[in-house]
């Protein structure tokens, strides 16, 4: 076994905070690239509060797209403070997580602007569902590659479940949007719950875990 020196320990380092940096960066995009699909509308003054009210579609998908792109930035922050090392399959998983990330502003835009189709509600679910497995697939293959010191069964499985609640949301609703694209828009805020029973029972020290 080769041993690991000084040098090769500030390397490892320096890789981990790159792959931080540039993670980061692509997450903070996304977030700021919600915000431009939204115009001011450009009415008369007598109809711009129906022109605000109009709006209110786009808006519920922004605040929902905002919270959802920060559930993942928060889950990669934590699987990220672990890390020790990055190896090429890891930088390419998180290549295609960011991908994913970066696309979010799309099927935030269609399903603003079509929120009563049952088409843009299963585009975005979809989504969201794609970016939450590949999530899930990124933890999973630093746990399998070792690429954190060893962590406790408990934290594997509380990343995991963390991890998995947005996807598992959505998922269930693309069947739910061909009924009724409202009830399935409805059953994505089950999210909120969801989040406060896994951190109730699992995350004690949620932060820290």
């Amino acid at each position: 076994m080769t041993a690991t020196t000084p040098n090769d320990s500030a390397a490892a380092r320096r890789d981990v905070d790159r792959l931080v940096a540039f993670s980061d960066g692509v997450f903070a995009i996304a977030i700021t690239l919600l915000v431009i699909s939204i115009e001011v509308p450009d009415v008369a003054d007598k109809d711009l509060g129906q022109a605000l009210k109009d709006l209110s579609p786009q808006l519920f998908t922004y605040a929902l797209s905002f919270f959802v792109i920060g559930l993942y930035w928060i889950a990669h922050h934590r699987t990220f403070r672990s890390l020790i090392r990055v190896d090429r399959t890891l930088l390419f998983i998180n290549l295609l997580l960011l991908g994913f990330v970066a696309l979010l502003p799309l099927p935030t835009e269609i399903l603003g602007k079509y929120n009563d189709t049952t088409l843009a509600v299963v585009i975005y679910a979809a989504s969201i569902c794609t970016t939450g497995a590949i999530s899930i697939a990124l933890w999973r293959y630093i746990i399998h590659a070792g690429l954190t010191p060893p962590l406790s069964r408990d934290v594997v499985r509380l990343g995991t479940l963390r991890a998995g609640i947005a996807p598992a949301v959505f998922a269930l609703s693309i069947p739910l949007a061909f009924a009724s694209p409202e009830i399935a828009q409805l059953s994505w805020l089950l999210i909120l719950p969801a989040n406060a029973i896994v951190e109730r029972r699992y995350g004690k020290d949620s932060y820290n875990a």
